[in-house]
C-alpha cells in the first residue's frame, strides 16, 4: 500500500519500488470541502485549492501510476463523499 501525498506532484517517487512487483490498484481517496460560506465571501485562492485536490489530484495520481495499472491490468477506484449530494448556498 502506498500513501502518496501530492502537495508537489514533481517529488512523488513511488513508482520506481512498484516496479518488480506491479500496482494492482490506485484508490483516490481525497477530498476537502471549502465552501465554508457564501460565495462572495471565498477567495479565488479557497476555490483553486478545492479544485487542486478534488480534481486535479485524482487525476495527476492516475496518470503517474497509468502504466503500471495498464501493465498489469489494474483497477481505478474513486471514493467521494456524499456531501456532493447537498447543494451549498450560494
Amino acid at each position: 500500500m502506498i500513501y502518496l501525498c501530492l502537495i508537489n506532484a514533481k517529488s512523488s517517487s513511488c513508482r520506481t519500488h512498484y516496479l518488480i512487483t506491479g500496482l494492482w490498484a490506485v484508490i483516490n481517496n481525497a477530498g476537502i470541502s471549502t465552501h465554508t460560506g457564501l460565495s462572495e465571501a471565498q477567495t479565488v485562492d479557497n476555490f483553486n485549492n478545492c479544485l487542486a485536490v478534488n480534481l486535479y489530484g485524482p487525476v495527476l495520481v492516475v496518470k503517474h501510476f497509468l502504466p503500471l495499472l495498464r501493465k498489469s491490468t489494474g483497477r481505478i477506484v474513486n471514493v467521494a463523499s456524499v456531501a456532493g449530494k447537498f447543494a451549498f448556498p450560494f
